[in-house]
């Protein structure tokens, strides 16, 4: 009964079940002292059991699904428990880390569950009907639980990948855990460059290529007094306001041009050249 432990809350269930195993075990089990020639009258018990199961199964999922955690139950009340059945996981298991409790529950089931099997022979056409909405319904959820597992495993960098188009069965669905691949652009986006040494002359010169003086130079006040442009970039840059009064000067209102951060073309396409690396479009 190990394999059925995620329906705990469906007592009924368990209970139908357990009886059928015992049943078969007596008549079919290595253990068995007599075993039943009877194949009909097997057979019709069978029957029986399964419909009992059936019936027990989807009775009792109506009742708890959106109330407590089992395999099929509502996604909101499996997202809603799911730190909580980690945590007491890991608290069992203390070599165990997020990854093995994700396994654990993809070992439990993906897309199918137990007791799927209808006998058109034991149900009229109205219970099938609806018994195969709420197949439905469950496969839903076990389809959001499965995307919110690959979310987790994504968080801990690891690649959820389901096969749903190989030969899987009930007991061992088709899936693989991987670490996820990190592209050679996406390790250099994770290296961020430091230019805080940068010189004002440097800092006057990236700001006007990308267009910030044109646009804050129409701003008011800035459009009316240079000297209040130079006091607000002092602020943002940390830098003497009349050191960048005398560059910005040269720059907007073309004055004596020996100040203009432009002088050194060097230092210009070093700036440029840092610009582009960043995906900044030149002005």
């Amino acid at each position: 009964m190990e394999k059925y432990k995620h329906y705990n809350v469906l007592k009924k269930t368990l209970k139908t079940l357990s009886e059928s195993h015992k049943k078969w075990h007596s008549n079919y089990g290595p253990y068995a002292s007599k075993p039943s020639k009877n194949i009909e009258e097997d057979d019709r018990l069978e029957n029986i059991f399964a419909k009992d199961i059936t019936s027990s199964f989807f009775t009792e999922y109506l009742k708890y699904y959106k109330i407590d955690y089992f395999l099929g139950c509502s996604f909101e009340v499996y997202k809603k428990t799911y730190n909580q059945r980690l945590k007491n996981y890991l608290a069992e298991f203390f070599d165990a880390d997020e990854i093995s409790f994700i396994t654990d529950e993809l070992d439990e089931g993906i897309y199918n569950y137990k007791f799927k099997e209808f006998y058109s022979d034991s149900f009229d056409s109205d219970t099938i009907r609806s018994y195969e909405k709420l197949k439905k319904q469950i496969h839903h959820s076990l389809k959001k639980r499965l995307e919110y597992l690959s979310h987790r495993a994504k968080e801990n960098g690891i690649d959820l990948v389901y096969n749903e188009f190989e030969n899987s069965t009930p007991e061992k669905e088709m899936y693989s855990l991987e670490p996820i691949k990190h592209s050679l652009e996406t390790k250099k986006e994770k290296v961020l460059m430091d230019y805080s040494n940068s010189k004002l002359t440097e800092k006057i010169i990236a700001l006007n290529e990308i267009g910030i003086l044109d646009f804050l130079k129409e701003k008011e006040p800035f459009n009316m007094s240079t000297n209040r442009l130079a006091e607000y970039l002092s602020l943002c840059l940390g830098e003497k306001a009349s050191s960048i009064q005398s560059y910005i000067n040269a720059i907007i209102n073309k004055s004596d041009q020996t100040k203009s951060p432009y002088n050194t073309v060097k230092t210009v396409k070093k700036i440029q050249n840092k610009l582009i690396k960043m995906g900044c479009k030149i002005d």
